[in-house]
């Protein structure tokens, strides 16, 4: 099984954030030491643990899929649900994969020894497979967030529906340069006013916000932490190789936003560490 850690949101938000100098990082962290001074080695970089534990997880979707398809046990609605799900979740690896590695194997089956030698495929049937996925989730998924018997109605916007497909499908046309499709995708979202609305910015990430289409239940329910995000990126302390944050946002990434932009005013905020006297 995948590393969550390794693969998560906030893992890949940090890793690129790093390399990408929107973060400067304050971290011994060999990994972050790696992305922040571009000094990636191809054969033992850290970063390989994400190409490992997404291709986990798309073997995961695949087993999904086909256990199933497979299975006589299983109500119709329900195998719309998880194969539905599961298509979402293998397009969504294969895009972050290729838009981090560049050619990448597409992996379709639990075949594994086809797999070992799948060759790298070209960025643009990686995409043709993306959408292609996305298309036949999009068929089975229903409008609505389930619960955990897959039936249900849920307040809770971590299932996947229609729409989070809708959302992410608009995304993978922009970076195709389809701006038709990616416009009609985003506009079924937009137009569903009855799930999804702009809110004020202070309340855009609470959990359930309108403004949310898909929201990932925390991997630490047994702990006070709500995201790993809160966690990592709001500075308590000063910024150092600690859980209360490694990295603080680069003065370039920062100096990108107006005065009046409620993103900067809003989402970030100002930390003093009040052990130094200021020069």
């Amino acid at each position: 099984m995948g590393n969550v850690a390794e693969a998560s949101p906030y893992y890949l938000a940090l890793l690129t954030g790093s390399y990408g100098d929107e973060l400067v990082n304050y971290s011994t962290n060999v990994t972050l030491q790696q992305l922040y001074t571009n000094s990636l080695n191809s054969v033992d970089a850290q970063t390989n643990r994400v190409w490992t534990s997404a291709y986990n997880f798309i073997y995961q979707a695949n087993a999904v899929i086909e256990g199933v398809q497979a299975s006589s046990g299983i109500n119709e609605g329900v195998k719309h649900q998880l194969t539905g799900e599961a298509l979402f979740l293998r397009a969504y690896w294969h895009f972050y994969l290729t838009n981090l590695y560049g050619k990448i194997p597409i992996v379709t089956s639990t075949l594994y020894k086809e797999n070992a030698v799948a060759v790298r495929d070209d960025k643009v049937k990686v995409y043709e497979q993306i959408v292609k996925d996305l298309l036949s989730a999009r068929l089975v998924l229903g409008d609505t967030y389930v619960g955990n018997d897959n039936i249900s109605l849920s307040t809770e916007r971590i299932r996947p529906n229609k729409f989070v497909v809708d959302a992410f499908l608009a995304r993978v046309y922009l970076y195709m340069e389809k701006y038709e499709e990616a416009e009609l995708a985003s506009t079924r979202v937009i137009n569903n006013k009855s799930q999804f609305d702009i809110i004020d910015a202070d309340k855009v990430f609470l959990k359930n916000s309108k403004e949310s289409i898909w929201q990932i239940m925390t991997a630490a329910p047994n702990t006070n932490l709500n995201t790993t995000e809160g966690a990592g990126f709001i500075l308590t302390l000063k910024p150092q190789n600690s859980a209360a944050g490694s990295t603080a946002v680069s003065p370039r990434l920062l100096n990108s936003f107006t005065s009046a932009d409620k993103r900067k005013t809003i989402w970030i905020a100002k930390f003093t560490d009040k052990t130094v006297t200021p020069m």
